[in-house]
Order: structure tokens, then C-alpha cells, then sequence
């Protein structure tokens, strides 16, 4: 429970951050380090759509599970920076 807090945490963070620097001018991606249809998936997709709503764009959940959130966490750390 508490990995997904700081999940949660670290997503606001990010939207927020995103918000600072203007509107989005593409489909958001929210990569969500655990299998589908678990807690912290159904959590991501139902706070997705209500930050889509509010940013006026679509919010893009996709799952990344394996090896404890290590997996999902490395493609995140490796993602190219597009602002």
C-alpha cells in the first residue's frame, strides 16, 4: 500500500509539473508498473479520466507488471524527456 501511495504521490507530482509547462498537445501516457486489472491499474485508469477531463486531453494508461515494480519503474527511468 504503500508503493501505490508514492505512485499516486509521483503521478500528481508529474500531471502538475506537466500543467506548469503548458497544454499537452498529444495523448498523455501514464505508465502504471503492476499487472492490469489490479488496485493500482483501476486506481490509475479512474484517476486518468478525471485528469483528462480537467486538461481538456485523452490520458493514456498503460501497464508495465513484473519483478516487484522494477520493470515498469526502469522504462520510466529510460523514457525520453518530452518536457
Amino acid at each position: 500500500m504503500k508503493r501505490f501511495m508514492l505512485f499516486v504521490t509521483l503521478l500528481a507530482l508529474g500531471i502538475s509539473a506537466a500543467c506548469a509547462q503548458g497544454y499537452p498537445s498529444r495523448p498523455i501516457k501514464v505508465l502504471v508498473p503492476y499487472a492490469a486489472g489490479g488496485l493500482p491499474d483501476t486506481m490509475a485508469r479512474l484517476a486518468g479520466q478525471k485528469m483528462g477531463e480537467g486538461l481538456g486531453q485523452q490520458l493514456v494508461v498503460e501497464n508495465r507488471g513484473g519483478a516487484g515494480g522494477i520493470i515498469g519503474t526502469a522504462e520510466v527511468a529510460k523514457a525520453a524527456p518530452d518536457g
